[in-house]
């Protein structure tokens, strides 16, 4: 048996990333300021659609993330390759830590997706909580060409936004009790849409600093209406009242809209954000 038990690990170890069934973590090489690179990869079995990075916290591991059995469905039901981001920095790597792609951190992901899924790459969907949400942005806008969608929720810290000619669809979202970043982000998506980004306002009433389920449930039915339907031009409703804009008060007042996918979208949209 211990022979077989040997045989059969030796079997695994020569398999494609691919064909294996359980996450598997990848290791890349360090840089300044950041002491762990490691990405856990669950790949669809099949023709993927596109590619979902999740992002926790602050030195988070994305192990457990990639491990939660929503997502995990959620990935297979919309043939997506699954991947976790485990990146860390020390204290004292506040201008260079992973949650800045100058860090190198974003290249880093990139030789990760690269080393599991080969050289042919899928749209990325990319959704991260806290440091997480700060990378999930800074990545986004390095390389918005490889991203379709993204979610940033409460973010400690935000990039000045640049108008990018493929800027990739974005929701930003925070707790109305997480204190000063709840500040932050909305003056992040009040400048966004002043350059007419296609930005989503989520204001979560009652939530500090934490996961929100209620959220994860809208981002889902966001990515999925985006990544089906690309060139949607979708649709744009106030972010106090919820109701449709006319093109008219929307050009007049751009800070005041939230773009949704569809109708789908929309009605989930409707019953998370509490503004």
């Amino acid at each position: 048996m211990r022979l077989l038990s040997r045989v059969a690990a030796a079997l695994i170890g020569l398999m494609p990333l691919s064909n294996l069934e359980a996450s598997e973590k990848i290791t890349l090489p360090l840089a300044p300021g950041i002491t762990r690179a490691d990405i856990y990869v669950e790949p669809f079995d099949g023709d993927a659609r596109g590619t979902l990075v999740l992002c926790p916290g602050c030195n988070g591991n994305g192990q457990d993330l990639v491990d939660n059995p929503k997502w995990l469905n959620y990935a297979k039901n919309e043939r997506l390759n699954l991947v976790g981001l485990s990146f860390a920095s020390g204290d004292d790597a506040q201008d260079h830590g992973y949650f800045k792609v100058s860090s190198g951190s974003g290249q880093m992901l990139l030789d990760g997706l690269k080393q599991a899924f080969g050289e042919t790459q899928t749209p990325l969907l990319i959704y991260g909580f806290s440091r997480g949400a700060q990378f999930t942005y800074s990545f986004t806008k390095w390389k918005p060409d490889r991203v379709i969608a993204w979610c940033a929720y409460s973010a400690t810290e935000w990039e000045v936004p640049e108008k990018s000619p493929n800027e990739p669809k974005g929701i930003i979202a925070c707790g109305d009790e997480d204190e000063t970043n709840y500040s932050f982000s909305m003056l992040q998506f009040l400048k966004g849409r002043s350059m007419g980004e296609p930005w989503t306002w989520v204001s979560l009433a009652h939530t500090g600093h934490q996961w929100s389920p209620l959220l994860e449930d809208f981002i889902r039915a966001y990515f999925t209406s985006v990544l089906t339907n690309p060139l949607n031009k979708g649709l744009w409703l106030d972010v106090d009242t919820k109701k449709p804009l006319e093109p008219d008060d929307l050009k007049e007042h751009p800070t005041l809209a939230a773009w949704l996918p569809d109708e789908n979208a929309a009605r989930a949209w409707e019953e998370v954000h509490q503004p």
